[in-house]
């Protein structure tokens, strides 16, 4: 889960003074957030499909579940649709409200036009895959993020977040929230899913233009097409089947993990309290001697 997440703001965010408020300090590090979120947001959606894919699925590994497979099947339909509208790797929010509705669940269409728009990061009028996954995933990603913050959600998830706006930042920040523990076998294997698919695809095209031509070569190249396809589906199949596996042992790993550090966070925080009580003596000691 993201309880197993760095918690970035900890680690990049240091108070220089005393003298902040807590407010100010709160503003600042949430801007400090924002930033880095929006820098790691361009830099993705300049990516192809496959690696927007790819990060959602390491970003959100323990939370997809058996899944994440699933993202794979939305990630070849949004390729067609791109195809189908002109576009290489992104759709207008016209086309993206169709292959919502095909996609995911029931809306109006007011209700799917004033949902692309909150997903649109850069409000530049199109909707990039990893965009279109942060509002499909809404109420997963939602959770998520209340889970981490160890808060009680601010919006009603009951609706599977149709109709939901207003939560883009939120969507943004979970989704560069990075897990910890990810085994790089798992890493590894997914990028292996992913070559393969790629592959396979190309190998298909070439088949298929052999095919076209006809005659015994055209008759040959389909039966070499039909073994092709049975032995490249199960070699990734078999492949998807060890990260599924790798993920239950990886998510067992990342909860003890995630104890052994909340045990050394209170640690850390007894520490500090001991430290904390050990100045206040010292500093009554002090002003008892100086008030003899």
């Amino acid at each position: 889960t993201h309880l197993e997440r760095v918690d970035s703001s900890t680690q990049e965010f240091q108070v220089a003074t005393s003298s902040c408020t807590m407010d100010e300090i709160d503003l600042k590090e949430q801007q400090e957030r924002e930033k880095k979120n929006q820098k790691i947001y361009a830099d993705l959606v300049q990516n192809s499909i496959d690696d927007q894919a790819e990060y959602f699925i390491k970003s959100f590994f323990f939370e997809l579940g058996d899944e994440w497979k699933e993202v794979n099947d939305l990630k070849a339909a949004f390729k067609k649709a791109c195809k189908e509208s002109g576009s290489q790797s992104d759709l207008s929010h016209i086309a993206a409200a169709q292959f919502l509705q095909a996609n995911g669940a029931a809306r109006t269409g007011l209700e799917r036009k004033r949902e692309l728009r909150d997903i649109d990061m850069n409000s530049d009028g199109k909707v990039s895959f990893i965009e279109y996954l942060m509002l499909h995933y809404k109420v997963m990603i939602l959770t998520s993020y209340y889970k981490r913050l160890k808060k009680e959600p601010e919006e009603d998830l009951s609706k599977g977040g149709v109709g939901l706006t207003g939560v883009g930042v939120k969507l943004l920040d979970e989704l560069c929230e990075i897990p910890l523990n990810l085994d790089p076998t798992v890493v590894e294997n997914l990028e292996k899913v992913k070559k393969m698919k790629k592959d396979r695809a190309k190998k298909i095209l070439k088949f298929q233009k052999k095919i076209e031509k006809g005659g015994v070569m055209g008759k040959a190249a389909q039966n070499e097409l039909e073994q092709f396809l049975r032995k490249g589906d199960m070699e990734i199949k078999k492949l998807e089947a060890q990260v599924t596996a790798a993920r239950k042992k990886n998510l067992k790993s990342a909860k003890t993990a995630s104890k052994a550090l909340k045990a050394e966070k209170a640690k850390d925080l007894a520490a500090e309290k001991e430290a904390s009580k050990a100045r206040k003596a010292s500093f009554a000691a002090r002003a008892a001697m100086f008030n003899k």
